[in-house]
């Protein structure tokens, strides 16, 4: 909103990280002239500045805003007539001279720009666009505009979730995400296979590796984009193809609508296609320069004898190829590309040079396997230590933000120097940081073993001792995020927290082994809920929140549109996804399992699957689910879910008009119902969804279709199971709605679980979970979770009570 609010008013923003250095930020607000420092919460305290500050989480700028008039902004409301040469923001990059700097870019460049993208980046009104980039990369400001501006929903997570790779692949799904962009780096993190098919990944800020693509090709769409902060965001791109590279470069496409390209020699002459040379960008997307360096802005920025205007030199070496597409091949000078963000070598060698003790320093980027490590080469004053990685990283932390901290340290008598003097950078590479542990012990059992091969693998070093901590051998964020996801394949739930607390192999294996334990105790399991259709259960998520803190909920979610195509899922394979799912959190131990309304038929069958895997049910809770629900027995072709669930009064409620009333009505009536069978109905209803229609419409028809493709898959199981005469020895409890009328106490229970205990709860079948009695239901699952398997259990089996 802030960002928004300073763009129509006329103003301009300078984005900062909080995570960055004081110092390092302190400079950004003095270099940028800003006049006001927009904060809030604990990002305030990380900011000593004589700016004034305007916080956002306290009342004075809802007081001010609602003193305003809400006709829209114009000429007259601002201080001056807003044109579109003036400036909207100002973005950091690194600097050569030890400091960042400063690149100021105009409305005119980050409007042409956006209208670019929204051709090359499509969007339909209501897709969703995922942001998972900080503020301070300008990256980010595509994520916050382009989908705004193309009626889209932009995305925003915490950081927590955003350093979860499970947590983020989560969100997509459960967001419905289109568009999603980030650095190669970013997307390695996380688990590829778990991506939506309907996403489009926008990928940039590094080299396009080879080795992603063939990762990435069950989604949609792969784009690949390239652009300097100099140029706004993004200057050209490439909707990517299998056997696109050549000699294992990824072209980065053609320029953006607005964007102007030459690769020229040494001389500025344009070169032929396939021949080598610097890459420059004019045309109406450049940045004015850098704010308050005329003499660094002339050297970049250079008048362009091609065209009108000036054009900028990137220093990136390109060629074009024979189909007029553009290869990036390297750089120019020592600029350096990690994690999408432009390093100076300068700029992290003059921070080391500052720490006492040295004499000289050098910087290069390794590349290691599908990681580049940021390597330090350093000479220390005769009679000083040497210096490990560790006591470096810390020295430089209150200077540098932590994407600039050196991965790998190495000590040298000398840097090398060619004949001319100059450092030798290539000889640099020829000697790799020491392959030694920092001392700590071997591991001592599997898991060690496992967590020191992973950090190994995911710090780029030789060996891990069992003792070493994963941040000092040069572990980052990213590195967190990959370790996270090459656990998770070798089927170990490692969380970011607890990375973050114990941070050695040893730490790590120990709390996995407490937690082991507890879980073989049956203390401390999660009780897993199974919602009913559809698996859109915000109730149960309430319910979730009136236990936190007596329990761990998790709710898992039923797997989205589940065989569109005949014959489509059935009960088994369903189960056999829940099942799936709860043991990859719960490897071991009990499991207990809650199902609401028809979740309940879906939890049972569940339990049954892996009671036949020799799995322990500990607790098996059905919340008001019958075994012979009249919702089973009505004719599949007759339309009950649209007379029992979407009348034209919800509808209208949800929508708020009339006519997405009457849209969805002619839908959800039944009009395809009655013309064709259910299955083709259904079909035809999931095409539909792809159509643009309004995002709650597409949310309410999404729901439509979903649930009634779960209510089939459970009808079609449901006509075996209920003659069956199998009964099971399940710790299973009912908690029935008192207002059930017509239908025996047990449900029907009873034949086919010998020992169900029944609890009566306040309510009816969906008001037993209003907000208002959310906590005595609470109050009694706690309580037969509690009593499972003990003697006041016990006095409940046998029957109904």
């Amino acid at each position: 909103v802030a960002l928004l609010a300073i763009c129509r008013s006329g103003a301009a923003f300078c984005p900062l990280d909080p995570e960055h250095p004081p110092a390092r930020l302190a400079h950004m607000l003095d270099a940028s002239k800003s006049d006001l420092l927009l904060t809030a919460g604990a990002a305030t305290r990380a900011m000593a500045t004589a700016v004034p500050v305007l916080r956002l989480d306290t009342d004075a700028p809802e007081l001010a805003v609602a003193r305003c008039s809400p006709a829209p902004i114009a000429d007259a409301d601002r201080t001056a007539p807003l044109r579109p040469d003036m400036l909207a923001y100002v973005m950091f990059t690194s600097g050569s001279t030890g400091l960042p700097k400063p690149v100021a870019i105009p409305h005119a460049s980050i409007c042409q720009v956006l209208r670019a993208l929204a051709g090359a980046i499509p969007m339909q009104p209501g897709q969703a666009l995922l942001s998972v980039t900080t503020i301070a990369f300008d990256v980010a400001l595509a994520d916050v505009f382009l989908p705004l501006l193309q009626g889209g929903v932009l995305v925003l997570l915490t950081d927590a979730v955003l350093r979860d790779p499970v947590a983020v692949c989560r969100a997509l799904r459960q967001f419905r995400v289109s568009v999603m962009q980030a650095t190669p780096s970013y997307w390695r993190t996380l688990p590829l296979h778990e991506l939506p098919p309907s996403l489009c990944a926008v990928i940039g800020g590094e080299a396009f590796p080879v080795d992603l693509l063939p990762r990435l090709t069950a989604i949609r769409d792969i784009i690949n984009v390239y652009g300097p902060t100099e140029t706004t965001i993004w200057a050209t791109a490439h909707r990517v193809r299998t056997g696109d590279a050549r000699d294992g470069i990824m072209p980065v496409g053609r320029p953006l609508p607005g964007c102007l390209t030459w690769i020229l020699d040494r001389e500025g002459i344009p070169v032929p296609p396939g021949f080598p040379g610097e890459l420059h960008i004019g045309g109406s997307t450049l940045a004015d320069g850098y704010l308050g360096d005329a003499d660094l802005t002339a050297q970049r920025f250079i008048p362009c004898p091609f065209a009108e205007g000036r054009m900028y030199r990137t220093g990136d070496i390109a060629r074009w190829r024979e189909d007029g597409l553009i290869e990036i091949l390297g750089r120019a000078d020592s600029q350096l590309k990690i994690s999408g963000h432009r390093i100076e070598p300068d700029e992290i060698e003059h921070a080391i040079r500052l720490i006492p003790g040295i004499e000289d320093a050098a910087v290069i980027l390794r590349d290691e396997h599908e990681r580049s490590v940021l390597t330090a080469y350093i000479v220390v004053a005769p009679g000083v230590a040497p210096l490990d990685r560790g006591v470096l990283r810390r020295a430089l932390a209150d200077r540098l933000p932590v994407w600039m901290l050196p991965g790998a340290c190495v000590n040298l008598g000398r840097l090398p120097r060619n004949a001319a003097g100059k450092l030798d950078r290539a000889a640099l590479r020829s000697i790799p940081p020491a392959a030694t542990t920092r001392g700590s012990r071997p591991p001592g059992n599997p898991e060690e073993a496992l967590l020191c091969s992973l950090f190994a693998q995911v710090c780029q070093v030789a060996r891990v001792g069992a003792e070493d901590d994963f941040f000092e051998l040069g572990g980052d964020s990213l590195g967190a995020m990959l370790l996270v996801t090459e656990a998770r394949q070798h089927g170990r739930a490692l969380s970011l927290p607890l990375l973050f607390e114990r941070r050695t192999p040893a730490g790590i294996a120990v709390a996995w082994a407490t937690a082991n334990q507890s879980r073989a105790a049956g203390a401390e399991t999660p009780l897993f809920l199974i919602p009913g259709m559809g698996g859109d259960a915000p109730a149960l998520a309430k319910l979730r929140l009136a236990c936190r803190g007596r329990i761990d909920m998790v709710l898992v979610e039923y797997p989205d549109w589940p065989g569109l195509v005949p014959p489509g899922y059935d009960m088994a394979q369903l189960a056999e996804a829940f099942a799936t799912r709860i043991e990859s959190l719960a490897p071991s131990g009990v499991i207990r399992l809650v199902g609401y309304s028809l979740g309940g038929l879906v939890a049972w069958e569940i339990a049954r699957k892996l009671t036949d895997r020799g799995r322990e049910i500990g607790f098996l809770g059905l919340l008001d689910c019958a075994t012979d629900p009249p919702v089973l027995r009505s004719d599949p072709r007759a339309g009950w879910l649209q007379a029992a669930y979407w009348d034209a009064s919800k509808v209208s409620a949800a929508f708020g008009t009339g006519r997405c009333a009457e849209t969805f009505g002619s839908v959800a009536a039944g009009r395809l119902v009655r013309r064709a069978s259910r299955r083709y109905a259904l079909h035809g209803l999931a095409m539909l969804r792809r159509l643009p229609v309004p995002v709650h419409l597409r949310y309410w028809l999404h729901r439509y279709v979903s649930e009634a493709l779960h209510a089939d898959i459970i009808r079609r199981w449901h006509a075996s199971w209920a003659r069956t005469t199998e009964r099971r020895d399940l710790p299973a409890v009912l908690f029935r709605a008192e207002s059930r009328i017509g239908l025996p106490d047990d449900l029907g229970w009873f034949a086919h679980c010998r020992n169900i205990g029944v609890v009566v709860v306040a309510g009816g079948h969906e008001s037993m979970l209003a907000d208002d009695r959310l906590g005595t239901l609470a109050d009694a699952i706690m309580r037969a979770v509690d009593e499972s398997g003990s003697a006041a259990m016990s006095g409940l089996a046998g029957g109904p009570g």
